[in-house]
């Protein structure tokens, strides 16, 4: 006030803040449902949390009409025989005589040349799946998988699902250190340091990274969210994360939310050097990054995004 500038808040705000979190617990169940029925590591959640957005923006709303986010978006409604179950195991074709071999019906050599993934989500800006590499663990764009699926006693094809005869196990996620939490008692700044777990996009060619972060004491779990990093690493290794200026909310069914506003990411040191310089990046809700089509939105008056230096 000593500068004579006062600050208002609009009157709708209160209510922009309880949809958000309330979308925001919306995804999180369709997320932790996925990913508990598909059997994969809890480490995959980002990429279960970025399907459950899709989902939850291709069903209808209560609005006039039962609107469907999306079809209001984009104008046009979404294909919804793309769509597969979370976690599917297929097989994706290497060369011309594996698609030969396809077309041709001769599944044993198909498999026996073709490297096995999951499904784990759809790129929107093409009809391509996004598969999972098992072997080494780096999610794709893929344009005509073939799905492992069980059929009824008719013989009809029923959804896409794992075949637990068949189904490889999934690789244990990426190993990274931790280093221990940098302690600082200055008000109002809360610093937290823990490993980030990334996963390498081929198509794009960013790292897909999880922020998990803890309170000082390194016991309590806050919250989590994600992000895209540009980095030239695949995997990464562990990332020193530093967290600032935490705005606390009270979310649905008692669990504590907390919306980081921004973040500073450095890249652990290896060898003695680090590897990556430090980047400033804007953490948002989980509910908003359903919006990765958009870099940046503005939203209850703030301008977040999705990648921020």
């Amino acid at each position: 006030m000593g500068s004579g500038t006062i600050r208002r808040r609009r009157p709708c705000v209160h209510h922009q803040n309880f949809m958000v979190e309330h979308v925001t617990g919306k995804i999180s169940q369709i997320s932790r449902v996925i990913l508990h029925t598909s059997g994969m590591d809890l480490s995959y959640w980002p990429l279960s949390d970025v399907h459950s957005a899709l989902l939850w923006n291709i069903l209808p709303h209560d609005g006039p009409k039962d609107v469907i986010p999306y079809h209001a978006l984009r104008g046009h409604r979404f294909t919804y025989r793309r769509l597969e179950i979370f976690g599917a195991l297929c097989h994706v074709a290497m060369d011309e005589q594996q698609m030969r071999d396809r077309r041709a019906g001769v599944s044993k050599k198909y498999l026996d040349r073709a490297w096995p993934g999951r499904f784990v989500g759809i790129e929107l800006k093409s009809s391509a799946y996004k598969v999972l590499d098992l072997e080494k663990n780096v999610v794709t764009d893929v344009g005509d998988p073939q799905f492992v699926r069980r059929y009824d006693d008719f013989g009809q094809v029923m959804l896409s699902f794992p075949d637990p005869d068949t189904e490889p196990e999934v690789p244990a996620p990426h190993s990274t250190s931790r280093p221990e939490p940098y302690r600082d008692c200055t008000p109002g700044v809360i610093y937290t340091v823990h490993t980030i777990g990334a996963y390498y996009h081929a198509a794009d060619g960013e790292t897909y990274a999880t922020v998990q972060l803890r309170d000082p004491a390194g016991d309590t779990f806050w919250t989590s969210a994600s992000q895209y990093l540009t980095l030239a690493d695949p995997f990464g290794d562990a990332y020193y994360v530093i967290t600032q200026w935490l705005a606390r909310r009270r979310a649905i069914d008692c669990v504590n939310q907390y919306f980081p506003l921004w973040t500073v990411v450095k890249a652990q040191e290896r060898r003695g050097a680090p590897r990556f310089p430090p980047y400033k990046i804007r953490i948002i809700p989980r509910a908003w990054t359903s919006g990765l089509e958009s870099r940046r939105t503005r939203l209850d008056g703030c301008l977040v995004g999705m990648r921020w230096r």
